[in-house]
């Protein structure tokens, strides 16, 4: 369903869930859809579902150590915002950021780490 601009701002935002459709919503601190992935704690606070196909994002929490596969994205840019600690990240080449399809991985290299990564669309995807 997709509302016009109108009906969005008339309507109240749905609290601390993932809509599924892009409508207006938010997030109370330390809510979201929680994971327990290779010792890290996922929360993730947006979903492309939730964005319109702009974005998704969640926070990651892990002590060190721990550490996340290869792993790549087959339409989405990848971006860490770093709030605490020391974070190493592999790419298989020199890049400032993980265009689809590039496999990436990290290694939090402080006790913990906090990060936020940005799953974004690439523009030239629609």
């Amino acid at each position: 369903m997709s509302l016009s601009v109108e009906e969005m701002n008339q309507q109240l935002p749905a609290a601390n869930t993932l809509p599924g459709e892009a409508v207006p919503y938010y997030m109370a601190s330390g809510e979201g859809a929680r994971y327990e992935i290779n010792g890290q704690l996922v929360t993730v606070i947006a979903r492309a579902a939730d964005t319109g196909g702009i974005f998704s994002a969640a926070y990651i929490s892990g002590g060190l150590g721990a550490e996340s596969p290869f792993v790549s994205h087959n339409v989405e840019h990848k971006t860490l915002y770093i709030f605490d600690g020391i974070l190493h990240v592999w790419l298989p080449a020199k890049a400032a950021s993980s265009p689809p399809e590039t496999p990436w991985s990290f290694r939090p290299t402080h006790p913990t780490p906090t990060a936020w990564p940005a799953i974004t669309r690439g523009s030239s995807t629609g």
